[in-house]
């Protein structure tokens, strides 16, 4: 019984020694997964340590990067700012630019139109001073009556800037040379054609008379076996009829009722024709006070040469020293000092100074 007891004792002796084994066992086992535990949540807090500091240097260095892209942005809107502002100077620099260059061209076109004016004028009247110095007297009421000047005389028909008339009095009519003696105490000579144009011109205007052995009488004569005008130069247009009316001789005449281009005769001097006479045409037009003098200037090396047109006369040539009349009256800027073409037209008003002027001695 006792050794039952025992045994059994021991038993639960050796039940308690290994319950006690397993409780240290489990108690071992629980503090190791404990430890291994705590160590992963270490593990885990360094490793999320590790996350937190990685990502706060990603958050800084994207905090860097923001900040220097909006630096960048920054710089890049004020380099804009300046660029438009750059760009808003310039285009008002074109602008103004444009603007002055469009004054300077119409001031360069006024200008042009200015001085084409001015040579216009400075033609004019020099063409007007060389039609009038023709006449020993200008018969300035013909040519300009009623205040009004006109290109042409009465009976006179202006073609192209030239003035013809067609001689048609009764017989008895004029040699070859009577014709143009004719004609130059007009101041005129007989015709001269340049081109088709200005003979369908005198065609249209001569008329059948007498028979058809009667023309009008040409200033073109044979001359060392050449055909020249009476202006010298030779012709070349050779308007001659195909057919001959009477023996040639060396002058010419125009056959009316012929076509144009065919109608010029060879005839003898002392043939008695009509005739057509031509100077070129008065150019001025301007408007004249009955005994207003107009005074024509031309500029020479050191002098002035003046010519006075007043009462139908014109003036000698009057000569006076260019510098005394640059200082006193009015001073040219055409070439002044050198020979020149340019001529000038002067109000009365100038002509009273004007002819104070002429009483300096040089």
């Amino acid at each position: 019984m006792n050794v039952k007891m025992s045994e059994q004792q021991g038993s639960i002796k050796d039940l308690t020694t290994e319950k006690k084994q397993l409780t240290d066992e489990r108690q071992m086992v629980k503090l190791s997964q404990a430890i291994r535990d705590r160590e992963d949540m270490i593990q885990k807090r360094e490793e999320a340590t590790r996350e937190t500091e990685e990502a706060t240097r990603e958050t800084e260095e994207a905090t860097r990067k923001t900040e220097e892209a909006t630096r960048k942005t920054e710089e890049a809107t004020r380099e804009t700012e300046e660029a438009t502002q750059e760009t808003e100077e310039a285009t008002r620099e074109a602008e103004e630019a444009t603007l002055k260059t469009e004054e300077a061209t119409r001031e360069a076109e006024e200008a042009t139109l200015k001085t084409e004016e001015a040579t216009r004028e400075a033609e004019e009247l020099k063409l007007t001073l060389g039609f009038i110095q023709k006449f020993d007297i200008f018969p300035i009421n013909d040519f300009c009556p009623a205040k009004r000047c006109k290109p042409c005389l009465h009976d006179w028909i202006l073609f192209q800037k030239k003035c013809y008339l067609f001689y048609d009095e009764p017989a008895p009519w004029k040699t070859w040379e009577q014709s143009r003696r004719f004609c130059q105490d007009r101041r005129a000579d007989l015709v001269v054609i340049n081109d088709l144009e200005e003979q369908e011109f005198v065609s249209k205007h001569v008329k059948s008379y007498f028979d058809i052995q009667w023309g009008y009488w040409l200033g073109l004569q044979q001359t060392n076996n050449t055909w020249t005008w009476v202006d010298g130069r030779v012709d070349t247009l050779g308007f001659w009829m195909k057919e001959e009316l009477k023996t040639p001789g060396p002058k010419a005449r125009l056959m009316p009722g012929r076509n144009p281009s065919e109608s010029w005769n060879k005839a003898d001097s002392f043939f008695q024709n009509k005739f057509i006479c031509e100077h070129e045409a008065f150019p001025s037009v301007y408007e004249l006070s009955p005994n207003e003098p107009v005074w024509f200037a031309q500029p020479g090396r050191d002098v002035v040469f003046l010519q006075l047109l007043r009462n139908q006369t014109v003036s000698p040539l009057f000569r006076i020293p260019y510098l005394w009349y640059k200082t006193h009256l009015w001073t040219l800027t055409d070439r002044a000092n050198s020979e020149s073409d340019l001529f000038m037209s002067f109000s009365s008003c100038g002509s009273h100074i004007m002819s104070t002027a002429l009483n300096k001695p040089d």
